[in-house]
Formats: structure tokens, C-alpha cells, sequence
């Protein structure tokens, strides 16, 4: 059987939706299925039975369209077979019955540079001829660039110093960039004493802040605020405000929200209006079917349908004076119509299912125009974090798999996207030294941002310091330099047993060493080993060397298998597509 879905059910009457895996592993087929087994496999108490009361499934089961689908899956099922018949062929070296096989069949398991490696590599040990193939992998069939794509990246932070003067510290604020004019703009927050209503441009390129108001109040702009949230719209050019604490707290104290109606401004950044700003909610928001007053919500923009969505956020009404904290919906707001519309109201009896939240993270992808949930919190203590998917057009929702440890430490301003690679990133502080700092990301450039924050002790005042992170993935020459490494370091022990030493220490100080990352300690200390195996066998090495061609036929199979396992530790580099499969055929055959 195929495990589907591994989740946890919440301890509540709230109906939850999963999405199923419906596809094969490492490919795009869609896999037809009649019977769905479900294990209960532990409850959420020792006093608790387990009891699922009602499930219901969603699917497509119009006859000529499961045959089809049916019918692919048996086509994918016989390919793959086949793949692993002839990898269980070539490995054990029945190299005839693979090549009858692989003619009768004109099956391509592996990319033909590939079937070139195995045999220079494998088969006939021509190490300097699979160094070629393997510089023709990377640099001519760009088979190294799915590795580069999805290999776990490492982060470089950098302290940027601007040029002229800097906003003052504060908490609580909102950022927002405009990546083709490569700004980026500040708004509001939290000094510690009082609410802010500066508003700040820097510029990325000159490494400049410029002070675009001092109070957008007297703008005609929002007043001082915090706990707001704040979007730029590429299509107008605008921005687009929302959310506040109304009241500035006493010093020393935490802002608390306050009772009113919302407001929501827009600020033009082009034409004729640029520099200006225009109240949308005169009339009072929630009068006209939007939001209600409302602390930290969070905001995204479909530039396409040129619609802006609002999901969450603390709103006031009567039921808080019960003890009890309410949340805002989601709601769509037109931008050409200038209209709000309620996408998706609070409450447990709708059909999205997605709990109301605040403190959470929100990005919407624009080639889906799917939008993505993710943590937050509620009053409720059975409230678990979790990260969604909503489809404004059908206003379906799924549930996503996501560790539970990461949901409970994401906050709203550390969910961002790239929506050109596809990739959400969700920023996690470990003893972080500060609260209410503001992150962004800048989709040119591939550059996060940070300003601000709270340290929370006591007598220190809020940050003003603005700092920038990178994403440090491998590079295809760093991948191709690691398999370089890996290639040379065979040879070079196979010349330390048959080669005379001067020969391979010259070996190691040129073409091993030039392949070593100096910087890297453990590729610095194993080439100081290699030194030391040279060392080693160069003591005793001659008999090694007299007798290596009369043990070559005793020895023929171990050395096959030594260059073998060199041969897949190279296919790590190579797109799973394009080489043969990873799983063997020995390791499905059960019960013999």
C-alpha cells in the first residue's frame, strides 16, 4: 500500500481538509485509487479514545477518465520495471543480457553522457577520460542544474550602512519594496513611547534613506500607527494601508488595540497624484462590507486580477467582552472597483475551513494565484499552527503538510516568496535577540532585508539598524568542483599502488590540490591525509606495485565495485530524470 498522507486531526468539532498525494514518486503520474485505508495511531489524551466520526472524499471518478489515468499509470508502471531491470542487469555486470535487453526494448533509462560515464568509469576505469565526461555533464548538458536548484542553501548576513541619515529606531513597522525602482519604503511603528507616522524611502542602489513625510497625518495620509500592515501594488504603483493600534500606549506598557472603525489608505507613487494620498474608507469600511477595526493583518496582491486580499488580524467587537478574542475573515478588495468583498468570514461553519488568525504569514503565487497561510496563533489553547492554500477563484482551501516546530516559531513579517523559483521562505530566529523587527524580500536582487526591532530589555531603546541576507546556494561549478575532487582523489590512490611516488605526489600537489577548497577545513585536512597515504604506501609500495598486474584478475571485481560506488556518488549531481532509478530491484522483493 501507498502511504497518501501522514497529518494530525485537531481536538475540535472544526471539519479539516487534506489534500492527498495522487502521484507517483519522482514523477508527475496520477495514480487511480479504489480503497483508502486510514490508522488511527495515537489519540490526543490518555483518557481519550480514538474516534474519527465522519470523512468524506474528493475526487474525480468519471469512468473514462480513471481509464485513462489507469491505463497511463500500468504504461509509467512498465517503463519503470524496465528501468530497474536493466540497472539490476548492468550493476551485476550481465552486460550481455543489458545490451539485449536495452536493443530490443530502444528504452533511454539515463542521459547518454551518462551511459558514456558508466563505461570509461565503471567497465573500463578510464579515469582521465571520465573527467571529460564528467566537465561535458555539467557545462555542455547542464545535467548538474537541478542539483544547483534544489540543494539546501546556506545564508551570508550583512550589517548595511546607509549613506545620510537614518529613521529612528522603532518596533512594529511596516516595510515594503517596489523591485523595479529598487526601493524600499518604511512606515509607522512603535518608538517605545509613541506611535510613528514617518514615512521612508531607501534606495537599494545608493544605499540612501530619504524622508518622504514626516507626518503622513498631516498629509492627508493615516495617523501614527503600529500593528498595521502595508502592501505595494507593481501594476498602479501604489501602496496600500491597513490596520492600526489606535491608541499610543503608556510608556513602558504594550500597545493595545482599541475600539473604532478601520481605515485604509492609498498613497500614489506615479503620475500626476504621485506623493499624495487617498482615504478609501471615508464612509467607514466594514459599512460598506469590509473588515472591521482591526490589529495586524496581513495583506497580498494579485497584480494580474489586480485584487488585493486581506485574511486575519484582532478585530473589537462584543464578543471579546466575554473573555473571548475575535479574528477577522478574508476579504477581496477591487482595486480597480475601489470595493471590498468578503471572501471568506469567520466562523467554523464555512466550507474553507481555514481558522482566523493573527501573527501570522501570508504570500500569494501569482501563476496559481493560489495564497498561502502559514502559523499564527489564537486564543484558543487547542489551536495548532498550521499552513494552508486557498484558491480565491473556487474558494477551496487545503491543508499542508508543515512541521509542527516550525509553525509555532513563524511570525507574520518572515513568510516571504519568490515567485519567480516558486519557493516560499519562512525566516526563524533561534534566541533571537529581538521582537518586532520588519523582513522583506527583494525578487531582483534575491535579497532579504531586516529594520528594526525590540530587543525587550528594559532601558534600551527600540533598533534603527538595517541589515540585508543571501541565500548562498551551490553553484554548477561548485558541484562540478566537488565532482572533480571526488574523481581525482580516486585516481590519485590508485596511482599511489601502481605509479612511482614522485609521480603521484606531483599528482597531488597540482591537479588534487587545485580542486580543494583551501577555506573549507575538512577538504584542508583531507588533503593533508592524502599526503599521509601516500607516505604509507610509498614505505612498503614496491611489493604492491611488483604484484599489481599478476592480482589485477583477483582484485578486477573489488576494483569494479570501488569505481561503481565513485559512480554513484557522481549521479547525486545529475537530475533524477536523467539517470537510472535510485531504487533497487532486490530491495522490492519481499518475502522470498
Amino acid at each position: 500500500m501507498r502511504e497518501l498522507l501522514s497529518a494530525k486531526l485537531n481536538d475540535d468539532g472544526v471539519a479539516q481538509t487534506f489534500s492527498l498525494n495522487y502521484k507517483a514518486p519522482n514523477s508527475e503520474v496520477a495514480f487511480p485509487c479504489q480503497y483508502i485505508k486510514i490508522c488511527p495511531i495515537s489519540a490526543h489524551g490518555k483518557s481519550y479514545n480514538m474516534s474519527i466520526w465522519h470523512v468524506a472524499l474528493s475526487g474525480v471518478s468519471t469512468p473514462s477518465f480513471v481509464k485513462e489515468v489507469h491505463d497511463t499509470f500500468l504504461a509509467h508502471k512498465n517503463t519503470q520495471t524496465l528501468h530497474l531491470i536493466l540497472k539490476h542487469l548492468r550493476r551485476n555486470n550481465f552486460l550481455a543480457g543489458h545490451s539485449a535487453l536495452l536493443a530490443q526494448t530502444n528504452a533511454q533509462v539515463e542521459h547518454p553522457r551518462v551511459t558514456e560515464l558508466h563505461d570509461a568509469l565503471v567497465l573500463r576505469g578510464n579515469l582521465a577520460k571520465a573527467e571529460q565526461l564528467v566537465e561535458q555533464m555539467a557545462r555542455e548538458d547542464n545535467l548538474f542544474e537541478h542539483c544547483a536548484r534544489v540543494s539546501p542553501p546556506g545564508c551570508s548576513w550583512k550589517r548595511v550602512t546607509p549613506n545620510g541619515s537614518i529613521p529612528p529606531g522603532r518596533g512594529g513597522h511596516q516595510l515594503c519594496v517596489d523591485p523595479d525602482s529598487g526601493l524600499i519604503y518604511l512606515f509607522g511603528g512603535w518608538d517605545g513611547s509613541k506611535n510613528l507616522a514617518d514615512f521612508w524611502s531607501y534606495s537599494i542602489a545608493k544605499r540612501r534613506w530619504t524622508m518622504l513625510s514626516e507626518d503622513t497625518c498631516a498629509d492627508g495620509g493615516p495617523s501614527a500607527r503600529s500593528c498595521h500592515n502595508m502592501v505595494f501594488s507593481s501594476s498602479t504603483g501604489n501602496h496600500y494601508i491597513l490596520g492600526q493600534l489606535k491608541e499610543a500606549p503608556k510608556p513602558g506598557a504594550s500597545p493595545q488595540p482599541q475600539r473604532g472603525d478601520g481605515d485604509f489608505f492609498m498613497h500614489f507613487t506615479r503620475g500626476s497624484e504621485r506623493g499624495t494620498w487617498a482615504d478609501l474608507s471615508s464612509g467607514g469600511l466594514e459599512s460598506v462590507g469590509g473588515p472591521p477595526s482591526l490589529s495586524d493583518p496581513q495583506m497580498v496582491i494579485d497584480e494580474e486580477k489586480r485584487v488585493l486580499y486581506v485574511f486575519g488580524g484582532r478585530v473589537d467587537n462584543p464578543a471579546e467582552r466575554d473573555g473571548q478574542q475575535s479574528y477577522s475573515g478574508m476579504f477581496s478588495f477591487h482595486l480597480d472597483l475601489k470595493s471590498p468583498d468578503s471572501a471568506r468570514p469567520d466562523g467554523s461553519l464555512n466550507r474553507v475551513n481555514i481558522h482566523s488568525r493573527t501573527g501570522h504569514g501570508m504570500v500569494l503565487y501569482p501563476k496559481t494565484h493560489e495564497i498561502f497561510v502559514v502559523g499564527g496563533r489564537r486564543s484558543n489553547s487547542k489551536y495548532q499552527p498550521d499552513m494552508h492554500s486557498f484558491n480565491p477563484s473556487t474558494r477551496v482551501s487545503q491543508r499542508l503538510p508543515f512541521d509542527s516546530a516550525i509553525a509555532n516559531t513563524v511570525s507574520a513579517p518572515r513568510v516571504c516568496i519568490d515567485e519567480e523559483l516558486g519557493e516560499i521562505y519562512v525566516l526563524i530566529w533561534q534566541n533571537s535577540e529581538r521582537d518586532r523587527e520588519r523582513s522583506l524580500y527583494d525578487p531582483v536582487n534575491k535579497v532579504f532585508y531586516m529594520f528594526g526591532g525590540n530587543t525587550g530589555e528594559d532601558g534600551i531603546p527600540r533598533l534603527n539598524d538595517l541589515w540585508s541576507m543571501r541565500l548562498d546556494r551551490p553553484t554548477v561549478d561548485e558541484l562540478l568542483r566537488k565532482a572533480l575532487l571526488a574523481v581525482r582523489k580516486f585516481r590519485f590512490k590508485k596511482m599511489c599502488n601502481v605509479a612511482p611516488p614522485f609521480e603521484a605526489l606531483s599528482y597531488l600537489q597540482t591537479k588534487l590540490a587545485e580542486v580543494v577548497d583551501q577555506l573549507d577545513e575538512d577538504e584542508s585536512a583531507d588533503l593533508r591525509a592524502m599526503l599521509s597515504y601516500l607516505l604509507a604506501k610509498s614505505t612498503n609500495g614496491k611489493s604492491d606495485r611488483e604484484g599489481h598486474e599478476e592480482g589485477n584478475v583477483q582484485t578486477s571485481e573489488g576494483e569494479r565495485k570501488e569505481r561503481r560506488e565513485l559512480f554513484d556518488f557522481l549521479m547525486q549531481f545529475v537530475a533524477p530524470d536523467q539517470r537510472e532509478p535510485d531504487t533497487e530491484l532486490c530491495d522490492i522483493i519481499e518475502n522470498v
